[in-house]
């Protein structure tokens, strides 16, 4: 109910659609190849699209959603980092990240995962008091990870 609420809140008075995880990822297909923009919070824990990666030095189960989409339709893929700096006061980064060359699809999904999973940790080990992250700070490392 209170996605419900939140979809039609957002797409009447904001302007945007909201996608939620699960089956809406067809709806987020439909909006980049419409040649909109889609968010993607990484900090939702991974449902069945997730990659094993090392993290923070543990093995962890990294959602491969985003890099699902951007080998889809072909988007780019850019992180954004917003660090809070001082009472009222937020910085912005953006940094794009080139998909890696491959010819297996699920590979490229696989190594792109990987790859974003990399640039989080690094944005994390920068900057440990900007971290205020849930999925994997209180997740114990994914037992079927090798």
């Amino acid at each position: 109910m209170i996605r419900s609420f939140r979809r039609r809140h957002q797409e009447r008075h904001l302007g945007y659609a909201t996608v939620f995880t699960g089956a809406d990822l067809r709806r987020a297909v439909d909006i980049v190849e419409a040649g909109g923009v889609v968010a993607i919070a990484i900090d939702i824990a991974p449902a069945s699209d997730r990659v094993c990666g090392d993290f923070l030095g543990a093995p962890r189960h990294v959602p491969a959603g985003p890099a699902y989409l951007a080998l889809k339709t072909g988007a780019t893929i850019v992180i954004a980092r917003l660090e809070r700096l001082h009472f009222g006061r937020n910085r912005l980064t953006l940094e794009p990240v080139v998909a890696p060359a491959v010819g297996d699809w699920r590979d490229g999904v696989e190594k792109l995962t990987l790859l974003l999973a990399e640039a989080y940790e690094r944005f994390i080990v920068e900057r440990p008091e900007q971290w205020a992250w849930r999925m994997w700070h209180e997740t114990l490392p994914a037992p079927e990870c090798p």
